[in-house]
């Protein structure tokens, strides 16, 4: 059996591979069962399949794949795989149980001073985390094993740092007054001809935004900057920061989904 990827954020979707073989010429009657559990231990998958096994002619091989999905809600941690084979009703053990697992990692990081920051592991599993820094030009690699839930701090001490981790998750460190908001899971929205209807659903509100407002509400992901707005769309820096504020105490956005017709 093989998982794929291994570590990965949410967001992002598993796949277990599982492969059966048979080169002699008598047929198997193969079954087999598997189960996913939660990293509080409880199961949140289980599937059971059975067929025979095998040809009169060449070596047989047959496949599954199962897609794990995740999102907002999913929990952080480990997930172990459970698989359970039976060849001709003899009981085999899985080659890979010291590998049967996934972990579904997150890292927070918060700005101390314009000088330090520091990331939290929010998952109870170690993360490695990667660190990519630009400076003049140059560019340095180096890399940190944070515990589970621990909490450390590092210095700012390159022009940018962008850290890695999960399955090639790249997120940069912006210093707070850079940081514009992201939007809300929550929030759902749609493009009506080149205005932005935003429709919350727990309060069952609409709104329509301007055009200037609509074409903020595109580019906000948490990374761009008001300077990168600025930059490409030519709004000015104040007036950039004016609909910011407003779209945030109207719906406290972090994050977004689409809709769609």
């Amino acid at each position: 059996m093989s998982i794929f990827p291994r570590r990965l954020t949410r967001g992002e979707n598993c796949i277990i591979h599982l492969k059966f073989t048979n080169s002699s010429r008598i047929l198997k009657k193969l079954h087999y069962n598997l189960k996913i559990l939660n990293p509080e231990g409880e199961i949140i998958k289980d599937v059971s399949d059975e067929f025979i096994l095998g040809s009169d002619k060449e070596e047989f091989k047959k496949e599954f794949y199962y897609c794990f999905n995740t999102d907002s809600k999913t929990g952080l941690g480990k997930y172990r795989v459970i698989p359970t084979f039976y060849y001709d009703g003899v009981k085999l053990k899985s080659q890979t149980s010291n590998y049967d697992f996934f972990v579904v990692e997150e890292i927070e990081y918060r700005m101390i001073n314009d000088k330090e920051y520091c990331l939290t592991n929010l998952s109870q599993e170690e993360t490695k985390v990667e660190f990519i820094k630009h400076n003049l030009g140059k560019t340095e690699y180096s890399e940190y094993v944070l515990k589970g839930n621990e909490t450390k701090k590092f210095e700012f001490d390159s022009d940018r740092i962008f850290i890695k981790y999960g399955n090639n998750f790249i997120k940069e460190i912006l210093k707070d007054k850079d940081i514009i908001y992201e939007r809300k899971y929550d929030i759902f929205w749609k493009d009506i001809e080149n205005k932005v209807l935003i429709y919350r659903e727990e309060t069952r509100e609409k709104i329509i935004l301007t055009e200037m407002e609509s074409i903020i509400w595109k580019l906000l992901n948490g990374i761009n900057t008001n300077k990168y707005i600025s930059d490409k769309t030519g709004f000015d820096i104040n007036e950039i920061e004016k609909v910011e504020y407003k779209l945030e105490n109207m719906f406290l956005i972090t994050k977004c989904r689409g809709i769609h017709g």
